[in-house]
């Protein structure tokens, strides 16, 4: 499966940002703070839950929305999607789209900073998936990796600079 563009609305550190990313090894790099692991999360998040790398979860009886819900919980370490809301004294909508594979889909994922309403999400098109996602951790030590060393040698590496 192959993550295409995520866009971020409210969310941590982005007010209004989008990311395309390229077929093949994307490299994002950037300041400390700047959400770059955040943007790893958040589309390691999208593929496991939405387009099926957990469907083993779906057996325990959890629907989709309480997964999801979870899953962020867990992957982010806070107490409720409320607080991966950009910072404000207005309660604020917090979006996050995603595009994803082929054939494309469309991942809308979307709650509120007060914790209030419960958090919502949708999907367009296919949820089939081609292969597993896989979240790589935001190490600079994995650049000095062999396997690392093989995929910047045999593939195109895409790098994106977040400001």
């Amino acid at each position: 499966m192959m993550l295409k563009s995520l866009e971020l609305s409210n969310f941590t550190v982005f007010k209004n940002e989008a990311f395309v990313f390229s077929p093949g090894l994307n490299v994002v790099i950037g300041e400390n703070g700047v959400g770059k692991t955040h943007v790893l999360k958040t589309g390691y998040v999208v593929a496991g839950v939405l387009f099926g790398t957990n469907k083993g979860l779906f057996a325990e009886g959890k629907t989709t929305q309480k997964l999801l819900c979870e899953k962020i919980l867990d992957t982010f370490l806070v107490s409720s999607v409320g607080k991966l809301t950009t910072r404000s004294t207005k309660v604020l909508k917090t979006s996050v789209q995603a595009l994803v594979g082929e054939p494309e889909s469309k991942a809308n994922i979307n709650f509120l900073s007060d914790g209030v309403r419960e958090l919502s999400y949708s999907v367009e098109g296919s949820d089939t998936v081609e292969q597993k996602a896989i979240f790589m951790p935001a190490d600079p030590s994995i650049c000095f990796s062999p396997t690392f060393q093989s995929l910047f040698r045999t593939r195109h590496v895409c790098v994106s600079r977040i400001l």
